[in-house]
């Protein structure tokens, strides 16, 4: 008979124990979580344009300022617990200040900001356009100003995608020999 080309009936997702054609990863144990996809990610840096799949993964491990809920179809409070339009063209946003980084410190409008540096170099411009990085700034901890170069109402929407701006935190990314 020919060889079916159809996924499990269980589940098309198995693991390492469940299929004799996969070799578990060294290191790995129960507790690993274990992840299916179609290819090896090249980068899960969130800033880059080439993520490719790794977008996929940046999903799971950064969070943004703003969440937009499918369900109810309204923005809501993320990293962020509020926002308001002080100008025609500066965001000013208050942070939650209990967010704790990948290294065990606490994220603050300081790590926002490196996060719009990062995204500013790199190699996404189109998401970049509307932002004026100089204008940008962290007065205090949780405390962050978006400024951009005209007015976009709609920015806040875009702030809810992973995206526009993935919040990452600086201490970490230097300390793992920067972005």
């Amino acid at each position: 008979p020919a060889a079916s080309s159809s996924p499990p009936a269980d589940n098309a997702i198995t693991s390492a124990g469940e299929d004799e054609n996969l070799e578990p990863v060294s290191g790995t144990s129960e507790e690993t979580l274990k992840v299916c996809l179609e290819e090896e990610p090249a980068c899960v840096l969130p800033l880059n344009a080439n993520a490719g799949v790794g977008s996929y993964v940046s999903q799971c491990i950064y969070d943004t300022l703003i969440h937009y809920n499918s369900d109810t179809k309204e923005l809501e409070p993320m990293l962020a617990t509020e926002w308001e339009w002080v100008d025609d063209t500066h965001l000013k946003m208050t942070l939650r200040d209990d967010v704790v980084a990948y290294d065990g410190s606490i994220l603050t409008a300081s790590d926002v900001l490196y996060s719009v540096q990062q995204g500013l170099a790199g190699d996404a411009p189109t998401q970049w356009k509307y932002v004026d990085g100089n204008e940008c700034s962290a007065p205090d901890d949780t405390t962050f100003i978006l400024g951009l170069k005209e007015a976009h109402p709609t920015v806040v929407n875009l702030l809810a995608s992973i995206c526009m701006l993935p919040i990452i935190d600086e201490s970490s990314v230097e300390a793992n020999g920067g972005y």
